[in-house]
């Protein structure tokens, strides 16, 4: 079972000063033993790592997701835009869950849109769809943009060589649309609900292959991420 904690954003500052100075072997700074602390320097080398932006009109959030073997820590901030800068929440909350809870408690923070918390298992197996959209059409596509996910996941091999991979979300009356770019051209292809999810895990499963884990744990990503029952 998930453990959730609401941090004030000062008290934060000082947990991962202190995460840092234990993961770098400083007793000294790390201070007197504290399990959340441990917690935090042992995902500051965390090989798996995924950050999500969502935004919702003038509301969003930001997640930060490390991933150590099957242990899972999400760190959650809600940001808010005014006079076109963004502010954060002045709490956090960090929630430490096992990989099989992954896209359920990922899911549940982001805006309460059907189509991007829905789980793989709402797919019915129909191939996205490339908008044959002229240049005026695509201009004007996200004039009524209701939300947006940007989502960057990243793994490190046994060379630290970095890996990365990134996807671009958009939803627009109602339907989810993929955002990317061509030979320097916007493609934007529609997505039935589940997509997000979809993607999501076979990104985390290409992952867990860059980083040499176990078979096992990629079956465990395969059959968990995307299909636990979202929020």
């Amino acid at each position: 079972m998930a453990n959730h904690m609401i941090i004030q954003a000062d008290e934060w500052q000082d947990l991962l000063q202190r995460a840092r100075a234990a993961a770098n072997g400083d007793e000294q700074g790390a201070g007197d033993e504290n399990i959340v602390v441990a917690a935090l320097a042992e995902h500051m080398s965390a090989p798996i790592r995924a950050s999500l932006t969502c935004t919702m009109g003038d509301i969003g959030v930001f997640i930060r997701l490390t991933l150590v073997d099957d242990r899972v820590l999400l760190v959650v901030d809600p940001i808010a835009a005014a006079d076109e800068e963004v502010t954060v929440s002045p709490e956090v909350q960090l929630i430490f869950a096992n990989i099989s809870e992954m896209w359920a408690i990922l899911s549940s923070a982001l805006p309460p849109i059907d189509c991007l918390r829905a789980r793989t298992t709402q797919l019915r197996g129909a191939a996205p769809e490339e908008l044959n959209l002229t240049v005026e059409e695509r201009d004007t596509f996200f004039d009524q943009e209701q939300a947006n996910l940007q989502v960057i996941v990243e793994a490190w091999d046994e060379d630290t060589k970095l890996v990365q991979w990134g996807n671009w979300w958009s939803v627009v009356d109602d339907h989810l649309y993929s955002i990317s770019t061509v030979e320097r051209q916007l493609v934007i292809r529609a997505w039935q609900p589940g997509a997000v999810a979809l993607v999501f895990r076979q990104t985390m499963v290409g992952a867990f292959d860059v980083v040499g884990a176990l078979a096992s744990q990629n079956d465990v990503v395969s059959e968990s991420v995307g299909d636990g029952v979202a929020a």
